[in-house]
């Protein structure tokens, strides 16, 4: 298995090895979780165990490529992400799954989809379009490559120096759950080097030929977040016509961090009306 995962039923953790080897479990409906940019599947962790209260049926969180725990690459791209779900859904045997993606999740979420259409049940896609964005002068990972961690003395001073460039607190707490202790100092869990160089396709969406998914899915945005605008929505509907916009008031980019009950909420009300 090259992505390490976690399994929610429940509220609960269960072990993989249930899960595969329950009858009862196999015929539960699968929901998987794909995290964004910098993130990992434990990021998503009380999120996934609420749901798995309130909707009785499975839910998996992985971590990505270069994320967490799971395979380390020198190639980061939507293609292999995808290529990656679709064997990790095969070694499971599963049949059909609901895929709930955040930003650059969320991305991987929809390439999947198009590429595999008769093995997606429903689709929420979070604070993410299918569409190339523009790279800026400055971007995340550049920052956190301007820190000299191997002689930083604390987390503290990691903290202190990372806020200052991003002004961000939340950000740059998010940030640093890949910052950890070594015997000698501190290090990154996620290769930032392989980040950098695959940011320009990470911005991208690497599908033109405007494939369609025929069926109901739908898409979640902050407010003040710029990922999904009025002017991208179009862009959206082309590969899918029957998306349904959902706006947060009053949230950024990681909506599901800033308001996760109302998230959660909706992502219920979601699935069982499309049960």
């Amino acid at each position: 298995m090259i992505l390490k995962f976690n399994v929610y039923y429940l509220g609960s953790i269960i072990n993989s090895r249930e899960f595969t080897n329950n009858l009862a479990l196999n015929d539960k409906k699968i929901y998987i979780i794909l995290h964004g940019l910098f993130g990992r599947g434990k990021n998503w962790h009380q999120i996934a165990k609420t749901l798995s209260t309130k909707v009785s049926e499975i839910f998996i969180t992985i971590d990505l490529r270069n994320h967490g725990d799971s395979i380390s690459s020198e190639n980061l791209t939507y293609t292999l992400m995808a290529q990656d779900i679709f064997t990790f859904i095969k070694e499971l045997n599963l049949n059909k799954v609901s895929i709930i993606g955040h930003s650059m999740g969320g991305k991987v979420a929809m390439m999947f989809t198009l590429m595999h259409k008769n093995l997606i049940e429903n689709l929420i896609i979070v604070d993410i379009a299918p569409v190339k964005y523009l790279l800026n002068e400055k971007e995340i990972v550049d920052h956190l490559l301007e820190i000299d961690i191997e002689n930083i003395s604390s987390r503290k001073e990691a903290e202190t120096k990372l806020d200052k460039k991003l002004k961000n607190k939340n950000l740059t707490l998010f940030l640093l759950q890949n910052l950890i202790k070594t015997d000698a100092s501190y290090k990154w869990l996620i290769n930032l080097k392989i980040l950098k160089n695959s940011m320009n396709e990470l911005r991208d969406f690497p599908i033109n030929n405007f494939i369609e998914f025929n069926r109901p899915i739908l898409c979640i945005f902050g407010e003040n977040s710029n990922y999904v605008t009025s002017e991208n929505r179009s862009d959206f509907r082309k590969f899918f016509p029957k998306v349904v916009f959902h706006e947060f008031q009053n949230t950024g980019h990681w909506l599901h961090a800033e308001k996760p009950k109302e998230f959660v909420e909706k992502i219920v009300n979601y699935l069982i009306s499309n049960q």
